[in-house]
């Protein structure tokens, strides 16, 4: 039997098809051309966000013919680490599913990170951070988890990077990237992480001046960023001889410019309600060909 996952939050958008080889090691990101395969590492599939499969089995000859095969409450499914917890009955999601070995990984609505073996839809584990436990709270909103180097990079609150065992879901490590003197490089809140070679690349965003960075996927450490637009309060004159703020960049009566990593590709394979019928909130499906 071979499984298709249809992977759904809010909404049903995407099929990942999975070949009889769907299971074996994951393949690592070298182009940003070649398209996914069974796995799909990064939001995009692969470094050129391409959203793109080589996998055929599934076509337009038999889309007909796929079936449920299971289907999960993302929301509900009980909390696991870092200290156990009920589930909820929360929704609201912008991310994509990531798929590695045969193992889903996922954004919850709630702010957390879920895996989930791909062939019986069984959590293998549920990570929703707790202030009480580990520190901190979650970000909410986020657009997509990265999964590399043995662990899954997602986001919480704080501007924190946070990097789980992607076998455990325990936390590796969190972190708080700052400029010089703690300086703020903009909201890591909702933008998709990148991993790539021993690195996490991380956009920033609805902030007035916003910065790309890269931190170390083995320990979190800030390896380098810019800055996207000017800081506030740096003043320049224009061809016409207008003078203004280049920094007053968010919530200006100005054009409204947002500078982000736009690394992560930006696609919403989950979205609000009422885009698409015959979508369940917090669900995720997966159906299989016969």
């Amino acid at each position: 039997m071979n499984l298709k996952v249809v992977v759904s939050s809010l909404i049903t958008l995407g099929v990942i098809a999975a070949s009889p080889l769907a299971f074996s090691a994951a393949k690592d990101l070298t182009s940003a051309t070649a398209p996914a395969d069974a796995d799909y590492p990064k939001v995009g599939g692969n470094l050129g966000n391409q959203n793109y499969s080589s996998l055929t089995q599934i076509n337009k000859s038999n889309l007909q013919n796929l079936g449920a095969a299971w289907s999960l409450d993302v929301s509900a499914a009980p909390t696991t680490k870092p200290v156990a917890a009920p589930g909820t009955t929360t929704t609201g999601q912008q991310t994509s599913p990531m798929v590695i070995d045969g193992v889903i990984y996922s954004d919850t609505p709630v702010g957390g990170v879920i895996a989930i073996n791909g062939k019986t839809g069984t959590v293998k584990w549920k990570w929703t951070p707790s202030t009480t436990a580990n520190g901190f709270g979650p970000s909410g909103t986020r657009r997509g988890v990265s999964v590399g180097d043995g662990k899954v990079f997602t986001l919480a609150s704080g501007n924190r990077v946070v990097a789980l065992d992607k076998e455990t879901g325990d936390i590796v490590w969190a972190v708080q990237p700052t400029g010089p003197a703690g300086a703020a490089l903009g909201n890591v809140a909702k933008v998709g992480t990148v991993y790539w070679d021993g690195m996490v690349y991380i956009g920033t965003n609805d902030a007035g001046r916003n910065a790309g960075l890269a931190v170390r996927s083995s320990d979190g450490a800030l390896q380098w960023y810019f800055f996207g637009a000017a800081d506030t309060g740096f003043v320049v004159t224009d061809v016409n001889g207008v003078t203004y703020d280049a920094g007053d960049t968010w919530g200006s009566t100005r054009t409204r410019r947002r500078p982000q990593l736009r690394a992560h590709g930006g696609r919403r394979a989950l979205d609000a309600p009422g885009g698409r019928p015959g979508a369940q909130p917090g669900v995720l499906d997966v159906r299989q060909y016969p």
